[in-house]
């Protein structure tokens, strides 16, 4: 148990890294943040780390997301996150909540399919016992 968790908050602490950098690349979009967190859950499995992959990339973009909006929005004086939970009429915790959701959720489902993508596939049997 001691042995996921420490392999769980290093895994965190690189995605984060990897999300942060990532994103230091300006002319990628949006979304290229994705790319090296597939490639992280395929590597993950490679070296046979054991944590829980989703709450792990959800944990690590959640975090990243919502801390990055904390921070832009005391970089931009509150402005530009004050406007965008007007249109949405809900207070700035919401969005800042909401963007860190939509981050974790991506961030998660990246890690997992990575992880899925090379994990040793087992075979389905049917025992229905019917030939197909």
């Amino acid at each position: 148990m001691k042995k996921n968790l420490l392999h769980m908050l290093i895994a965190i602490l690189l995605l984060i890294a990897l999300i942060v950098l990532t994103h230091q690349a300006v002319f990628l979009p949006w979304w290229s943040f994705l790319v090296p967190l597939l490639l992280a859950g395929m590597w993950s499995i490679r070296i046979k780390w054991t944590f829980p992959v989703f709450m792990t990339g959800f944990i690590s973009g959640f975090l990243t997301w919502a801390v990055g909006n904390l921070f832009y929005d005391q970089m931009g004086h509150g402005l530009v996150l004050s406007r965008v939970a007007l249109m949405f009429a809900a207070p700035k915790i919401i969005v800042i909540l909401l963007a860190g959701v939509i981050g974790g959720l991506l961030a998660g489902l990246a890690l997992h399919t990575g992880r899925a993508l090379v994990s040793p596939k087992k075979e389905v049997t049917m025992n229905t016992g019917h030939k197909l």
